[in-house]
């Protein structure tokens, strides 16, 4: 018995289950084994699997304007507070927003890069699930993380500076896994 290979032209052709031999080139044409209708194409995953659910594209469009606001806004927040302090402060500045992009990372890799990857294929109940264990995980890092942004801050010499950088840490975790939650599946 020969081993068969399935080919298709096209959605609308039929399958032939075709000997997996080497056929020379001058030979006799193969022979074809049983028809049998193609499958439909595979969904592409992207917008194009999509377009036909309206609330999908309306969860897109507000995931990509929750970035474009927030990266707006640090770039801009960035420029003024280079014209406004002298160079020392702002280098501590950028060094404790560094640690804090660095602590931020602790959570988009472990926490909220599973959620988004993992949320795209599984289905409306079992993603909900997954999103509730993410926002319980990132709850349960919010104190050590923000321990170690405190202890930065004195090491700094900036203590003022504590509770409003964990203040907006803890809300920019929020803001993330809420944002990660509505990335359409």
């Amino acid at each position: 018995m020969a081993l068969t290979r399935t080919i298709c032209a096209g959605p609308t052709a039929t399958c032939r289950a075709l000997p997996q031999q080497h056929q020379p080139p001058h030979g006799p044409p193969m022979k074809t084994v049983s028809p049998l209708p193609c499958p439909p194409p595979p969904r592409r995953r992207g917008s194009a699997a999509h377009e036909d659910d309206p609330a999908s594209l309306v969860r897109s469009f507000w995931t990509l304007a929750d970035q474009g606001v927030v990266s707006l806004g640090m770039f801009a927040i960035n420029i003024q507070l280079a014209r406004t302090f002298p160079s020392q402060e702002y280098g501590t500045f950028v060094f404790f927003l560094s640690v804090l992009l660095a602590l931020q990372v602790v959570n988009v890799s472990l926490i909220q890069y599973p959620l988004s990857v993992d949320g795209t294929v599984l289905d409306p109940a079992k993603r909900r699930a997954l999103a509730g264990s993410a926002v319980l995980l990132t709850a349960g890092s919010l104190l050590p993380l923000s321990g170690l942004l405190a202890l930065v801050g004195y090491g700094l010499g900036m203590p003022e500076m504590i509770g409003p950088t964990v203040l907006y840490f803890v809300v920019w975790q929020v803001q993330e896994i809420g944002r990660r939650g509505l990335m359409p599946g």
